[in-house]
């Protein structure tokens, strides 16, 4: 029994040591590193692991939209990789600087690029898969952070929008707080619409109603609950 269970582990760690590998195949890459023997070796390394490899240098700017990682050569004068910065956005490709000394301004340049991983020259084949993996795989757990934080905002964005046309429903039509947030509620069960929809329409149709001078007093003899 015991070793079918570890049997059972290793084949899902082979799994996904192999899905890891498919990954890094199916890549777009583009080596922004000038033609010489390093960029070279590292742009025919990652050919014969299976990746659509292009080469460019000086550095494209903006990069290329269609690529899925970035190996970069970083130097001191290097201005282009340091503007990639400001159009670096989520979804972006991963970026893996490829550098020959720890200057100044070359740290700096990979703060600013938030690059995802390193390699040092003069290059070697061993440790490029690595800090590719690697940086394939932080660039894919930036982007569903940000896809989760992205949709936290839309929500607290949505409660917020309900929460002020709830509160002009009670100002202005004498509802109490839960009547007001049934009517928003059945009126998008209704129409199969979003809360958040719903609630829009009432701010805009009070907003339009301020532009034409119109007010809009509570029903006299209390609320409509």
């Amino acid at each position: 029994m015991q070793g079918s269970v570890g049997r059972g582990a290793r084949g899902g760690r082979n799994d996904g040591a192999r899905r890891i590998l498919e990954d890094l195949r199916r890549a777009r890459v583009l080596v922004a590193h000038p033609p010489d023997e390093d960029g070279a070796l590292l742009a025919n390394h990652l050919r014969r692991l299976g990746c659509d490899v292009r080469e460019a240098w000086p550095v494209p700017a903006p990069l290329p939209d269609d690529v899925d990682a970035v190996f970069l050569a970083i130097e001191d004068r290097l201005p282009e990789a340091l503007a990639l910065s400001v159009g670096l956005e989520d979804g972006g490709p991963a970026i893996i600087a490829v550098v020959t000394y720890e200057t100044p301004t070359a740290l700096k340049a990979i703060v600013d690029l938030n690059v995802h991983g390193v390699i040092s020259k003069p290059l070697r084949t061993a440790g490029v898969l690595t800090q590719f993996a690697l940086a394939r795989h932080r660039r894919g757990y930036e982007t569903r952070l940000s896809a989760k934080v992205r949709k936290l905002e839309e929500t607290l964005k949505g409660r917020r929008v309900v929460e002020r046309a709830v509160k002009l429903l009670v100002e202005h039509q004498g509802l109490d707080e839960d009547a007001a947030y049934r009517l928003i509620r059945d009126q998008a069960s209704a129409e199969r619409a979003a809360l958040s929809s719903v609630a829009e329409h009432v701010i805009q149709a009070h907003e339009t109603m301020q532009k034409l001078g119109l007010r809009m007093a509570p029903p006299q003899g209390g609320s409509g609950a």
